[in-house]
């Protein structure tokens, strides 16, 4: 059981820990694995497949843990098992992804204006986001003036830039240039303090 899931979530794990990962990225990579999670339910007879020929092999009988007062009977361990072990695992590991990187993160709506095909109607999803960071606009009541301003300037680009490039773009909308630097500081993870 902890292979199969485990196994699922490793790649995640290397990738959050790595300095190129942007918070887009993770986003992307969490919904990935939290989809592979939840698909992995209807699994729960090959891995106590695994765990029967595993315990054949040492012969070691698969049977119900001892339990105490009273309890609901099982009619056989795997009944057991799949309700008080492998679906609550499944269900913590989710909960736990989806609490660290919910969808309703406010700079993950500030991405938006780093799409090269940004649209006047992504627009409040952006000003929505930058309320939270209002302290640090530099003049927050501009920010709808300077993203149509954003918009023109990407509109114009053939391809999309790299950060650093964008924030060059910038230099003559200050909002713009606060969000970029905004999500150019705003890491993924906490492990990037721990990594240093």
């Amino acid at each position: 059981m902890v292979v199969l899931l485990f196994g699922i979530t490793r790649p995640l794990s290397v990738k959050l820990q790595t300095l190129e990962l942007t918070l887009s990225m993770a986003m992307d990579e969490v919904k990935r694995v939290v989809i592979t999670l939840e698909s992995t339910r209807s699994q729960f007879g090959l891995v106590m497949g695994d765990a029967r020929n595993m315990a054949r092999e040492l012969n070691v009988p698969v049977t119900l843990p001892r339990t105490g007062t009273r309890h609901i009977n099982h009619a056989d361990p795997s009944d057991f098992y799949r309700t008080n072990a492998w679906e609550p695992f499944i269900d913590q590991m989710v909960q736990e992804l989806k609490t660290r990187f919910p969808e309703d993160f406010p700079a993950a709506k500030l991405q938006g204006i780093l799409s090269p095909h940004i649209a006047v109607s992504d627009f409040s999803n952006i000003i929505e986001a930058a309320a939270v960071y209002e302290a640090d606009l530099p003049n927050s009541k501009n920010l709808r003036s300077d993203l149509f301003s954003w918009c023109q300037i990407m509109s114009s680009i053939v391809h999309p830039k790299k950060f650093h490039e964008l924030f060059v773009l910038s230099a003559d909308l200050p909002n713009v240039r606060a969000i970029l630097k905004i999500l150019m500081t705003l890491p993924a993870t906490s492990c990037t303090a721990e990594r240093a």
